[in-house]
């Protein structure tokens, strides 16, 4: 989920392990402007790191949302986004993610 900028060109993204009954692990987070909100093609040079307190990886806990730190990122409004996440272990629990 995309929290809507407060600031121009800032915004964060908001993880879930909301249905999870595991600590969902993520590794690492990207976010990308993507070439069309159907592709999982991105324009080059725009991916940029996603940090959680400073650092790029988190856990959540079963139940929990966790926002990310303020990403500085030319966005417009309704511009499609690529964002990708590695997750090590799988817990259990559907993982997904949507963009409002």
């Amino acid at each position: 989920m995309c929290i809507p900028p407060s600031t121009a060109g800032i915004f964060r993204l908001r993880l879930s392990n909301v249905y999870g009954t595991a600590p969902l692990v993520i590794e690492s987070v990207q976010v990308a402007r993507a070439v069309s909100g159907t592709a999982a093609a991105t324009h080059t040079g725009t991916s940029r790191a996603v940090t959680f307190g400073g650092k790029a990886g988190m856990t959540i806990a079963p139940g929990d949302l966790l926002d990310s730190d303020p990403i500085a990122f030319d966005v417009a409004a309704r511009q499609p986004l690529a964002v990708s996440t590695f997750i090590w272990e799988y817990g259990s629990g559907p993982k997904n993610g949507r963009v409002a």
